[in-house]
């Protein structure tokens, strides 16, 4: 096995500001799907203090995402958050350690509130927060069994990063017959590049592309 990396920067690197994609995507969505507030969960993926920090600029997607999570609230729509599992022991990574490092509360730049969700979109205590070990937050979680339960069949897609978990989350969603919702601009990635290549994907095999207007807007008509 490669000699691992000690230091947090050498893994995650630091995201240079990109302007957000927008409506220039839709044209790649190939269903029609409508949101319905009933059967909808809002999933926020991974906005911990400890990834947001890497964002030279994050404060349109912050602001974009706290939109969305107003706009769900107002009707009553489950908020689910993942975190990334923080372990004890490197071994619990598995093939992570080699392929992103000791993970979160670890390296040079650590600190004890980078597993903390960031203010702006703070969980309220009705809200749901998964633990995942891996990149889906399907994976090894109650994620689906919670969406059973409230009789959700639908899932909107907000966090980062958009070419890892939340592709991940995506595919796993459509394998269990439960409609995504990629929000473009409510979503950050490494770079423009993996953004638009993550939503072109989503759209061409698993899902449906939105804005964080377009949603916010549908959300406001439905009775």
């Amino acid at each position: 096995m490669k000699n691992i990396k000690s230091n947090f920067d050498d893994w995650i690197p630091s995201i240079p500001h990109y302007n957000l994609p927008g409506a220039e995507l839709l044209s790649a969505n190939k269903v029609d799907w409508k949101i319905t507030p009933n059967k909808a969960a809002l999933l926020i993926h991974d906005f911990q203090k400890y990834w947001v920090n890497r964002f030279a600029d994050s404060e349109n997607l912050q602001n974009n995402l706290s939109k969305v999570l107003k706009a769900c609230r107002n009707k009553s729509i489950p908020v689910i958050y993942t975190e990334a599992k923080k372990v004890s022991h490197p071994a619990e990574r598995g093939l992570a350690l080699e392929l992103w490092g000791p993970g979160i509360g670890k390296g040079s730049q650590a600190k004890d509130n980078d597993n903390s969700i960031v203010s702006v979109v703070k969980p309220n205590e009705d809200d749901f927060i998964i633990v995942k070990p891996k990149y889906s937050a399907f994976y090894k979680t109650d994620l689906e069994d919670m969406m059973r339960r409230t009789n959700r069949d639908q899932l909107i897609l907000t966090g980062i990063y958009g070419h890892h978990g939340i592709l991940a989350t995506a595919l796993d969603a459509y394998m269990r017959n439960i409609q995504v919702f990629f929000v473009v601009d409510s979503v950050g990635d490494y770079s423009l590049e993996d953004h638009i290549m993550s939503a072109k994907y989503i759209a061409e095999v698993c899902g449906t592309l939105t804005t964080t207007d377009m949603l916010c807007e549908e959300l406001i008509i439905k009775k």
